[in-house]
């Protein structure tokens, strides 16, 4: 089936645009990136208070300043300039650095200390007087401080660090000048996505510094870092016009209990379904940039180191409808929640299966309570159990949250159940890893909720109109 994740996509080169920069790409994907420069320009007069609008001031060049011992990161410094380049955001910057001499640390040179951004301090072999007045002069303006430590030879540290454990301050080591660049890019970008407002950046360039930093992880542990699948934006499958059995057939399905749901048919028109669930790291994005609640099991705004690429779970149904409107305004594409019946066509296709792969059960295609997991897994780890149409963890995993409220079949858009504003329980598909699989884990099996209600298995994921994803996908 048609996806929107293929390579010859537009999205692609989105992707790659924001990651890597315009010279990565063909001429034909420049054009599309020029496109959203233009658009990210025009909305620069919007209300910056929205922290769905905050954009950069491209016109005013973010002022790094790097201090260190007279006489010593030549290397360094020329390493760092290029490295700060790579950085998402960082396309206009500026640089200070220490003076060649004790003799020029006057009051004017202090005061390029006092107006930077962000402070940058390399430390060796000693501690030097101007050394300690540029850091002295940081700490007093509040100017968040990254500090590295040489570390390639014993007695270079040994000073150093007595001075900062004096000011109970935290550092990092460093071994060469590949090392260093590689923790000064991550400490940046760190920087910026939690001084985002500070920095008036967008939910985009947000997004950009997160998987920057993300791949910078990845590199520094030893981990092959290819271009990661859209941060923000799942790929999107098309599910296309047409009818589909909606509902129990107790002829074929023999589990089912007469207490389920008739099955008729329904007609939908085209529309894209997310291949999989909103992930944490997706989830982290709207959270970090719109500072709504994060799901209780979080650390602060960040979701557990080795579950970024896991469903994220503990979100009720107005968090899930929150984040659709959220990621509707920064991609300017009408996101929302699907309907149980857009959810249901996308895990059985038409021709009425039990299950997204077939009618026999399988334990070994997908995360339930008899695989004995325990917890979610990473989406599309069961590749094997995929729909139809090649969606992801249809059943298993998470129960995914739909817009529809629970009501009887036949399913009807036009009764009332799709109301947003309508009060009562709201459906959820898909069964999970906590629940038995035969009886819930099912293209049919529907569940209730209130909207408020939230759990450690219980996710969701996005759906878009067709017509909506024209002309530039």
């Amino acid at each position: 089936m048609p996806s929107l994740g293929t390579p010859e996509l537009s999205l692609i080169f989105l992707l790659a645009l924001l990651l890597f920069g315009a010279k990565w790409l063909p001429e034909a994907a420049r054009s599309l990136g020029q496109a959203i420069g233009e658009f990210r320009r025009a909305i620069q007069s919007q209300d910056l208070d929205s922290p769905t609008k905050q954009v950069t001031q491209s016109e005013t060049p973010l002022l790094v300043f790097i201090s260190s011992q007279i006489g010593e990161f030549a290397v360094e410094r020329r390493e760092i300039a290029k490295a700060i380049a790579e950085i998402p955001v960082m396309r206009h910057w500026i640089f200070e650095q220490s003076p060649a001499s004790s003799d020029a640390l006057d009051e004017s040179y202090l005061n390029k200390v006092a107006s930077c951004d962000i402070f940058v301090q390399l430390l060796g072999e000693a501690i030097s007087e101007p050394v300690v007045a540029e850091y002295r002069v940081a700490q007093e303006h509040k100017k968040p401080c990254l500090i590295f430590v040489r570390n390639d030879r014993a007695e270079y540290s040994q000073a150093v660090e007595a001075y900062m454990r004096q000011l109970d301050l935290k550092w990092a080591k460093f071994h060469d000048a590949e090392d260093l660049c590689l923790q000064i890019k991550g400490a940046l970008s760190d920087e910026l996505v939690k001084g985002y407002r500070r920095y008036r950046l967008s939910a985009e360039q947000v997004l950009e510094l997160i998987a920057f930093g993300d791949l910078l992880r990845k590199h520094r542990v030893g981990k092959p870092a290819p271009m990661p699948a859209t941060s923000l934006v799942p790929e999107m499958i098309l599910i296309p016009a047409g009818k589909f059995l909606m509902g129990i057939d107790l002829e074929k399905d023999k589990i089912a209990s007469p207490d389920y749901w008739t099955q008729h048919i329904l007609y939908l028109p085209n529309y894209y379904l997310a291949k999989t669930p909103v992930t944490n790291a997706q989830y982290a994005v709207f959270v970090q940039t719109t500072g709504r609640n994060q799901p209780h099991h979080w650390e602060g705004d960040n979701p557990p180191r080795d579950r970024q690429d896991h469903p994220v779970v503990n979100v009720s149904w107005h968090d899930a409808i929150a984040y659709c409107k959220w990621l509707s305004e920064v991609m300017g594409k009408p996101y929302r929640l699907p309907s149980e019946a857009e959810w249901e066509k996308g895990a059985r296709g038409t021709d009425g299966r039990i299950y997204p792969w077939g009618n026999r059960w399988d334990v070994m295609r997908c995360n339930t309570r008899e695989v004995g997991m325990g917890d979610t897994t990473p989406v599309g780890a069961h590749p094997q159990g995929a729909s139809p149409y090649g969606l992801l963890d249809m059943v298993g995993n998470v129960w995914e949250w739909c817009s529809s409220l629970y009501q009887p079949y036949p399913y009807n858009p036009d009764d009332g159940r799709e109301d947003s504003e309508a009060n009562g329980p709201r459906v959820l598909r898909g069964g999970s890893w906590a629940y038995v699989s035969k009886e819930v884990a099912r293209c049919s099996y529907r569940y209730d909720a209130l909207p408020s209600s939230f759990g450690r298995d219980v996710g969701f994921r996005v759906v878009v109109g067709s017509a909506a994803l024209s002309p530039w996908f």
